[in-house]
């Protein structure tokens, strides 16, 4: 009988020792559970931050790429109007050019008009030399025909014949005089008229040599405006590359953002999984250890 009793009292010492050592190991792996219980309710705590901040994060990536996009279109229509820019700039400077060589032919007929007027003037001036001469000798067969008519008086009746014949040279003499004076008078009129042409023609020469010069500078302002028309086009082409480029690129970020936020939406489910895990091993220790304390 006493062995027996000795050996429920080891029995009974060993089971005390048991359920001491059951007993910290309870709590051990309470403080364990709670350890991990605030760790992921931290780390889910976290994961939702950061999937805020991710989304917030796309939100305003997807503006940007809005606004990129809205800047190279601006960008595109800024190039087709230097496009057009230029193209105008270049019809204009053709027509330009083709106004330099009208206004040079005119300039070329003009001296010609200048060469015919000259000659004519010359011409003129041989008539009116050859109407001096007409003058001259009309004075001089006046003079010899009013010296026959004194001869002939002289003469008597022998020189009747001759007398009517130098009155007739006189009236011719007279007549050519006439003549000679109207065409006088009309050669001073022709020579009047050929030496206002000339002026007339010196002063389109000034302004066809004007035309000429605001032509050629018209010309060169626009040259220097299709050259800037196309800096300006080749510039907004390289920036409407550059903006699709980067529209592209954010896009791309975009896409990697909302993965990302997907993956810790993820990771806070699976974080939230663990936390009622753990927090059901909480309680079930907590069982445990209430039943291990009525041993």
């Amino acid at each position: 009988m006493r062995e027996e009793n000795e050996q429920l009292e080891q029995k009974l010492e060993r089971a005390d020792a048991v359920g001491e050592k059951t007993q910290a190991t309870v709590a051990d792996l309470d403080d364990s559970a709670e350890d991990v219980n605030g760790s992921a309710q931290e780390i889910s705590q976290l994961t939702d931050e950061q999937s805020d901040q991710m989304n917030q994060i796309a939100s305003e990536v997807s503006k940007q790429s809005a606004t990129i996009e809205e800047i190279a279109a601006s960008a595109e229509e800024v190039g087709e109007q230097s496009r057009e820019a230029q193209q105008l700039a270049e019809e204009g400077q053709q027509l330009g050019q083709r106004a330099i060589e009208a206004t040079k032919e005119t300039d070329e007929a003009r001296e010609s008009i200048v060469e015919d007027a000259q000659a004519l003037q010359d011409a003129v001036e041989e008539i009116g030399d050859a109407v001096d001469m007409i003058n001259d000798v009309a004075d001089q067969t006046n003079l010899l025909a009013l010296n026959a008519s004194i001869e002939a008086a002289r003469a008597g009746e022998a020189g009747d014949g001759f007398a009517v014949v130098a009155e007739e040279v006189k009236n011719l003499a007279e007549e050519s005089q006439t003549r000679a004076s109207e065409i006088e008078s009309m050669v001073g009129r022709i020579e009047d008229r050929a030496q206002s042409t000339l002026d007339s023609l010196g002063e389109s020469e000034r302004s066809i040599a004007d035309t000429v010069d605001a032509v050629e500078q018209t010309g060169d302002k626009l040259e220097r405006i299709v050259d800037a028309a196309t800096e300006t086009a080749t510039g907004m082409g390289e920036i409407t590359d550059a903006t699709d480029q980067q529209a592209a690129s954010t896009e791309e970020v975009a896409s990697m953002i909302d993965d990302a936020a997907d993956k810790a939406d993820r990771v806070s489910d699976e974080v939230d999984t663990i936390a009622a895990a753990t927090e059901e091993q909480v309680m079930m220790i907590a069982d445990l250890e209430e039943t291990v304390s009525k041993l």
